[in-house]
């Protein structure tokens, strides 16, 4: 009868091991994703950059002109001056002393950085590639 009830403890013991090592594995700790938090510009960001445009490939004009603008609720344009399109919908995020601001599209084809001391760089390299560099 001792060697049953031992027999039964150590079993119970097993079970009770071998829960608590499947529950501990779970994978209930996953990762908090953080969305990024868009911010509205500062209205010195916004209006009229002078710079370097190209297109394609093909400097369009060493002194053309980009322009941002409110198009929405935090969200902005970036015209440019030589018929070369427009990039709308962008939505930008700060670094944490608020003075660069980025706009990434989702398949990272476009990057849009102003800097408030009054630069502007665009990089979209899907067709049409644009780039400009210029500064307010």
């Amino acid at each position: 009868m001792k060697t049953q009830i031992i027999s039964k403890l150590k079993v119970c013991i097993l079970l009770f091991s071998m829960v608590l090592a499947f529950s501990s594995c779970s994978d209930d700790d996953k990762a908090v994703v953080e969305l990024p938090i868009f911010v509205e510009l500062p209205a010195s960001t916004l209006g009229w950059y002078n710079g370097l445009l190209t297109l394609n490939g093909i400097l369009v004009n060493s002194d053309g002109t980009a322009w941002v603008t409110a198009s929405g609720s935090k969200t902005y344009t970036i015209s440019f001056s030589d018929d070369v399109s427009s990039i709308t919908g962008a939505t930008f995020i700060t670094n944490n002393d608020s003075t660069i601001f980025t706009y990434i599209n989702a398949n990272a084809t476009t990057t849009v950085t102003i800097n408030v001391n009054g630069d502007l760089t665009v990089a979209k390299s899907d067709v049409p590639i644009i780039a400009f560099d210029g500064s307010n």
